[in-house]
């Protein structure tokens, strides 16, 4: 035994994206030394670039056959330098030895960039969530409209309050309580129907893979995150119209009344 795996499902699996970006991960990983002396192939995909005579595992070494991704951890800038420059001086080393007859094309992909170029993170999400954002701006806008029409409506109210000694710190915090316990209804609501959502799509992808079912959820950091931005959001929406009720001289509405 040489180590046990602590719980990790990452989504989408971006380290094997050939057999699926959702599948389950796998049970046993094994040390490379075990691959020649076990004969030992992965269960993926192979990809040969030219016809390969292959009569035997070490035969099978020896292609030009592609059967396995390679991925490294750098740290900084340089240590990515030092790792560009070795791949390319192998490949120029190997193809002075009649290997790689292909232009030279080394590259070392991050994995956000990975994900985007096989297509499991398309551009179309980048663009969906700058129109969720622009969406949230109108309904702001439409927010601090009616906020403010509310409470010019109840003026006289609050006109009363400041003539008996209420300052203009205590209608603003007032009306800025009321705002925020908009945004908590609101965010409660938000969650729901998201929720209600995420449970549409995993009842029509309930043959998916247990990789897409835990994507399909919400976690504790996404809740806190709308709980958060619902917050912020009608609680800065609510500034204007607070600001402006607590600015209305109380004597304009005392001779109403």
């Amino acid at each position: 035994m040489v180590g046990v795996l602590d719980a990790w499902m990452p989504a989408p699996k971006y380290f094997d994206l050939n057999n699926g970006d959702f599948d389950d991960m796998e049970d046993v990983y094994i040390p490379w030394g075990w691959t020649e002396s076990g004969e030992l192939q992965s269960a993926g995909n192979t990809n040969c670039w030219k016809p390969e005579d292959i009569v035997d595992f070490k035969g099978f070494l020896a292609s030009e056959c592609v059967w396995i991704q390679m991925w490294v951890q750098l740290p900084d800038a340089a240590a990515r330098s030092r790792m560009q420059d070795y791949l390319d001086n192998y490949t120029s080393a190997q193809r002075r030895l009649g290997r790689f007859a292909r232009p030279q094309n080394n590259r070392l992909t991050p994995v956000d960039r990975w994900l985007v170029d096989n297509n499991v993170v398309p551009n179309d999400n980048r663009v969906l969530v700058g129109l969720a954002f622009a969406f949230l701006a109108v309904c702001l806008i439409n927010t601090v409209g009616l906020l403010l029409a509310k409470f010019l409506s109840s003026a006289s109210i609050s006109g009363i309050r400041r003539a008996l000694g209420a300052s203009r710190r205590d209608i603003f915090a007032q009306h800025l309580t009321e705002a925020g316990v908009l945004a908590f209804v609101g965010a409660a609501w938000g969650l729901m129907l998201g929720a209600m959502g995420l449970a549409g799509l995993r009842a029509l992808n309930a043959n998916a893979t247990q990789g897409y079912q835990r994507f399909a959820q919400a976690d504790l950091d996404s809740v806190a995150v709308a709980l958060g931005l619902a917050l912020l959001a009608t609680l800065t929406s609510g500034l204007y119209p607070a600001w402006r009720i607590g600015r209305i001289a109380p004597a304009t509405y005392l001779k109403s009344q």
